[in-house]
């Protein structure tokens, strides 16, 4: 099933809106495409904002990396952790935040970022709480 059945499934009642599939959540995928109206019916048919899948990530995670500046927003309006801290590792021994996962996964020729959206993401997750300062590491 793709994942955009997998949130028309979770729509009509169908399914859990937390219910994963190989690992990955309804919210978080919809979160990575930058789908802010499919996000938005999710969380209003009681997803997690911050259900965390592989590696700990979280919606926030898809969709600060993906530079989907409007489904941050939402996210964060409702309730999502700027400062929440995933598994993946940029550099051995250290976790990552959004921020974090934003800023290292931006490539000046990646398909998802331009400079200008990298910014103003970043910002919006600086503006609340997100940090380049882990448990283990220190990004700055």
């Amino acid at each position: 099933m793709s994942w955009l059945n997998e949130v028309f499934a979770v729509l009509s009642r169908q399914v859990d809106p937390d219910e994963l599939t190989a690992g990955i959540s309804p919210p978080f995928q919809a979160a990575k495409s930058g789908n802010t109206d499919a996000v938005k019916r999710l969380l209003e048919r009681g997803a997690r904002v911050d259900l965390p899948v592989a590696k700990g990530e979280t919606a926030i995670f898809a969709a600060a990396r993906h530079c989907q500046l409007r489904t941050v927003e939402l996210l964060l309006a409702n309730g999502s952790n700027a400062s929440l801290e995933s598994s993946v590792r940029f550099v051995p021994g250290c976790n990552a935040t959004p921020l974090v996962s934003l800023l290292m996964e931006y490539d000046q020729k990646s398909e998802h970022c331009g400079k200008d959206e990298v910014l103003e993401v970043a910002k919006l997750l600086k503006g609340k709480g997100a940090s380049l300062v882990t448990a283990q590491c220190d990004y700055r």
